[in-house]
């Protein structure tokens, strides 16, 4: 078998190789914490816009569908509330009525009852 090797001159080795820094050291700033994201938050907030590619919209939907289970959860425990709202409001229209026919009904008996007398 004959191994073959193939030169380059410089020239052609810089139009092959890449020598250009694509990476470049991390510094302390690069780690970020929590707390010190949301510290950042809170500094940029008013400065972030409402809707875009970065903005405020941007962050709601990216945060809505990493949470969604959360958001599902909290979504269902606001529709079983407002069921139950309707449900007391039913029943308090309920109550309400069977009160007034209570007062209807006694009005009547008063009234009876005083022609009885006056009669």
């Amino acid at each position: 078998m004959k191994l073959q090797k193939k030169l380059y001159n410089v020239e052609a080795t810089e139009n092959i190789m890449d020598r250009s820094f694509k990476e470049s050291k991390r510094t302390k700033d690069d780690d970020i914490s929590i707390s010190k994201f949301f510290q950042l938050y809170d500094k940029l907030f008013y400065n972030i816009p409402k809707t875009g590619q970065v903005s405020h919209a941007y962050i709601i939907n990216k945060s809505s569908k990493y949470a969604s289970g959360i958001i599902d959860n909290l979504n269902q425990e606001n529709l079983n509330l407002r069921n139950k709202i309707a449900e007391l409001e039913i029943q308090i229209v309920d109550l309400q009525t069977a009160k007034d026919l209570i007062e209807f009904d006694n009005n009547i008996k008063e009234a009876e009852n005083f022609e009885l007398k006056n009669s």
